[in-house]
């Protein structure tokens, strides 16, 4: 079993610890405060949940949302578009999106916003798969990303060739 310290007032996940080998105990709220340099006047608000995987923070941060004060796999979202397009054949690419592993209704947004290279795009919700026909103007590599940091996701990448 691992251990999370999260932020009861905003669900943050600020410290995670695999428990140790051998015959140590496992960290305790007052360790995990300190290791995450908690303050001792906010400790009180700070709640410690176990999970299943032996994870650091950086891939609890990654894997779990904290729900109701318990640890909850994040939804995934898998983007889908082409490689790669041109811009004399067809400059329009169609992103795709779909979000897995779903466990409330309030885990399918109305609208997904994306990031092309910094600029965000809508994707519209038809029949629960989101979508959205995007026109390039410029050659280039377009690194297309979810904003959304409640939901595990992958990162795409699109060339643009003349």
């Amino acid at each position: 079993m691992g251990r999370i310290l999260f932020d009861t007032r905003t669900n943050e996940i600020l410290w995670s610890q695999p428990d140790p080998k051998g015959n140590a105990y496992p960290a305790n709220h007052k360790t995990l405060c300190k290791s995450a340099k908690v303050p001792l006047n906010e400790r009180e608000f700070m709640q410690v949940a176990e999970t299943k995987e032996q994870l650091f923070t950086k891939g609890a941060k990654r894997i779990y949302r904290i729900v109701n004060g318990k640890p909850e796999l994040k939804p995934i979202i898998s983007l889908k578009a082409g490689k790669q397009i041109s811009l004399n054949k067809n400059p329009e690419l169609t992103i795709y999106a779909n979000i897995e592993n779903v466990h409330t209704i309030e885990d399918i947004p109305d609208k997904l916003i994306i990031s092309i290279n910094g600029a965000e795009v809508e994707l519209r919700n038809l029949d629960s798969v989101y979508q959205e026909t995007v026109e390039f103007e410029t050659l280039g590599v377009y690194k297309i990303d979810v904003i959304e940091p409640n939901y595990k996701h992958n990162t795409l990448t699109v060339e643009v060739i003349a």
